[in-house]
């Protein structure tokens, strides 16, 4: 007989949590000012290998990129689990997503922020991860997990794993507390990774002579990768933060930025 699907959400912990309602007034605001999503992102302080790790995982999620994670995509992750989701299930995920505004998709952004928010809040933090650690596990009481079912787990949600960073994840993760521990330091590690000159003060220094115009030619193997970002829907800010980290000049990005 084949192996009965466990019911996804049938327990206390694995109920989705939700960003403060604030979360949702605050992005409707920054739309009705006519803010771009590139703009919203950046106001929401998201550094560049953040988005790039959240891309990643909704590339996955949406492989034929509509820009929208609907619900047989949902309910596909799921089953990667070997947990079912039915209908009723999707329509709740997705309206958590989106403030009830919809019971089939999640656009990118509603995405990204959504989850963006939950890692800056401990509580909501610790219950995602803690989520995600039943789910790796194949059972929302579990105590510990095995290495498979770590990289299985971190292969489906689109963040795979070589051996030695699977050997040293599991060097620490195995029992749940350490799991979550463990995730929040990875998460935080990805914020301290893009801003870690933000908000620096620098010392008083003689003015600058404004920068050379530059020209860039989008076929250059320089800068090709910035407009490929471009064309996989990452926002411009995602791509000029790359530059930036990668040594583009100023007069370099300020030709970048008006080209994206």
């Amino acid at each position: 007989m084949p192996k009965k699907k466990k019911k996804a959400g049938q327990s206390k912990d694995a109920k989705e949590p939700a960003p403060p309602a604030a979360y949702f007034a605050e992005l409707e605001n920054m739309r009705n000012k006519g803010m771009s999503d590139d703009d919203i992102l950046s106001a929401n302080g998201l550094t560049f290998p953040e988005l790039h790790a959240w891309k990643k995982a909704f590339t996955t999620f949406d492989p034929h990129g509509t820009g929208g994670l609907r619900a047989d995509a949902i309910v596909k992750i799921f089953e990667g689990f070997e947990m079912q989701c039915d209908p009723e299930d999707t329509a709740d995920i997705i309206s958590n997503f989106t403030n009830k505004k919809s019971t089939e998709v999640v656009p990118y952004l509603e995405f990204v922020l959504f989850l963006h928010t939950l890692m800056k809040v401990p509580k909501s933090r610790r219950t995602t991860f803690g989520y995600a650690f039943g789910m790796f596990a194949g059972k929302a009481t579990a105590k510990d997990i095995k290495v498979d079912k770590v990289k299985a787990g971190f292969s489906l949600v689109g963040m795979p794993m070589d051996d030695d960073e699977l050997t040293e994840f599991m060097a620490t993760a195995k029992k749940k507390t350490k799991f979550v521990q463990a995730m929040t330091a990875q998460a935080q590690a990805l914020t301290k990774k893009g801003s870690s000159t933000h908000g620096k003060k620098s010392k008083a220094t003689k003015p600058k002579k404004a920068a050379a115009a530059v020209t860039i030619d989008p076929k250059d193997p320089k800068y090709k990768k910035y407009f490929k970002m471009k064309s996989m829907h990452l926002p411009a800010a995602a791509a000029l933060g790359k530059a930036k980290m990668d040594g583009l000049s100023e007069g370099e990005l300020d030709a970048l930025k008006k080209m994206l």
